[in-house]
Parts: C-alpha cells; structure tokens; sequence
C-alpha cells in the first residue's frame, strides 16, 4: 500500500507491505479499498490483465510489454522510487501508437476513475508518457 514519506510528503508505496494476506483473507476488500479490486490482485496485475484485454489478439506483443515492464519495476526497486507510474506509462506506450492518443487517454482515465489507481501515479505516467 501507499505511505507518504515524512520528508518530501509525497505518496510512495511502502516497500514492507505484502499482499500475501489478500490472497485468502475475507475482508481484503475492507482493508485494500481499490488496490485489492476484492479479489487480492496488486495493482500491477489489473494492469497486466487490462493490458492482456486491449491486446488479447496480439499475445507476443503483450509478452513483450510485461517484459518491459519487469524491468521498469525492477530498476524503480533498485532506485527505491514508486514504480506504478512507470508501469502504468510503459503499458500506455506499449498499447497505444502515438496517433491514438485520445484511447490512451481513456485508458488512463478508467484506472484512475473506474479501478481506483492512484490518481498521483495516473498523472506522473501521463508526465512521462508525454516527455517521451
């Protein structure tokens, strides 16, 4: 889950925290709100299956996106710094060409508004979708 830093005050996921309750616990859905979607799923899986569903007749492209994204999630942890927004934007460039901007943009409007995304993390993939 998120914590916010005593010293910078922004929103970071906290680096303790483990989801392994969520898999068998009744009221994960009570305790996880939005990340745990009632079913115990991190955020990175919803990402991955909506990402699996926008792309379900193009499985080697899927596979090679996820690719991508381990290694952004894996670089964020050696950096320490929240790799949701990351994940979120490799999955949008990985999905979207740059001509279909107004999907992505639905895209990431549904994670935040429909599957309860952290709208900070939504906004800084925006931020680095748009840099690149």
């Amino acid at each position: 889950m998120r914590v916010r830093c005593p010293n910078c005050r922004k929103s970071v996921v906290n680096p303790q925290f483990n989801l392994g309750c969520a898999q068998w616990c009744a009221s994960a859905d009570k305790c996880l709100g939005g990340a745990g979607l009632g079913t115990g799923e991190t955020l990175r899986r919803v990402l991955d299956g909506r990402l699996a569903q926008i792309l379900q007749a193009e499985p080697l492209r899927v596979k090679e996106i996820r690719a991508k994204m381990d290694r952004v999630e894996a670089e964020s942890v050696t950096r320490k710094v929240d790799p949701l927004p990351a994940l979120i934007a490799e999955a949008v460039r990985g999905a979207f060409a740059p001509e279909q901007a107004s999907e992505a943009d639905s895209f990431l409007h549904m994670l935040s508004q429909e599957l309860d995304f952290p709208l900070d993390a939504v906004e800084k993939a925006r931020q680095i979708i748009n840099e690149n």
